[in-house]
């Protein structure tokens, strides 16, 4: 247990059953830049890694683990240059071989990275759906079989019919009849979407 828990590269601690921090392993000690000493003994909502807003929440969560219940939050960790991290906390009850609580693990995750790239993806689908709204040209939005799953208000408007009319219709369905340049039937295997599957 010893070398795990001083291997893992989460931020873990024992605490007792009151929420006193116990100990601190290395990855933990190493992001705070202090030592066993400093940090052991206090509330673990008091430790100098969690901003003082976050004490409210680490007490209810020490209090739910100490009636035995799994908690797990996502909070901020602060680092000694001021960085903050998203973290993914857990705290666990641990019991003896008579069913009392004598201490409770806590595990911070790092999900600062997923977090961000989940801020990049929500607003890359903004900046995506304001423009496919916006377009005045008429746009389709369709699966790999070809079936239409979104169309924007230019489209609706260009063939007459309602979102509700277009989801689920396929972009080669014969009542649409689409033509080329020079106004000729275009083949289903010429069509936007066919070719682009094809590629």
């Amino acid at each position: 247990f010893r070398a795990v828990f001083n291997q893992t590269g989460q931020f873990t601690c024992l605490l007792d059953p009151m929420g006193t921090l116990m100990e601190a392993n290395h990855t933990t000690l190493a992001s705070a830049q202090l030592t066993q000493n400093e940090v052991a003994n206090q509330p673990y909502w008091e430790a100098p890694w969690w901003h003082p807003a976050t004490q409210p929440r680490l007490r209810e969560m020490v209090t739910a683990a100490a009636r035995g219940q799994d908690t797990h939050r996502e909070l901020a960790w602060q680092c000694p240059d001021r960085t903050v991290l998203a973290v993914d906390l857990t705290l666990t009850p641990c019991r003896d071989e008579e069913g009392r609580i004598t201490l409770l693990l806590a595990e911070a995750r790092d999900v600062t990275d997923r977090k961000r790239a989940e801020t990049r993806l929500r607003t890359s689908e903004e900046k995506y759906k304001g423009a496919f709204v916006s377009a005045s040209a008429g746009l389709l939005l369709t699966d790999d079989r070809g079936r239409v799953i979104d169309a924007n208000p230019a489209a609706e408007r260009l063939l007459g019919l309602g979102k509700a009319h277009l989801l689920a219709r396929h972009v080669a369905d014969p009542a649409w009849r689409p033509l080329d340049a020079n106004g000729h039937p275009l083949p289903a295997d010429q069509l936007p979407a066919a070719r682009a599957l094809a590629e």
